[in-house]
């Protein structure tokens, strides 16, 4: 299934929510791109988790819907326009 045994227990553990298992299991460099990505990762969890239920209880639930959305995709597209990806 993946051709990197330690790097699919980093995937593992990041995806079902054991970071430490990912991090224990994980070879060096893949813990390195982690870090690197979970530090825009965590920015916009703290975003989503702070302002749904502000947004759902003042009955604004399509507006976090069109923000989230709007801001996946500028976050999607911003590296497909520079070259990056």
């Amino acid at each position: 299934m993946y051709s990197n045994q330690p790097e699919s227990f980093q995937v593992w553990g990041c995806s079902t929510g054991t970071v430490a298992a990912g991090i224990v299991f994980g070879k060096r460099k893949t813990v390195d791109d982690y870090v690197l990505a979970y530090v825009g990762v965590g920015m916009v969890e703290i975003v989503i988790v702070s302002l749904a239920p502000e947004l759902m209880m003042a009955d604004q639930p399509w507006l976090f819907t069109l923000v989230t959305i709007a801001a996946g995709s500028a976050i999607l597209l911003f590296p497909k326009l520079r070259g990056m990806w």
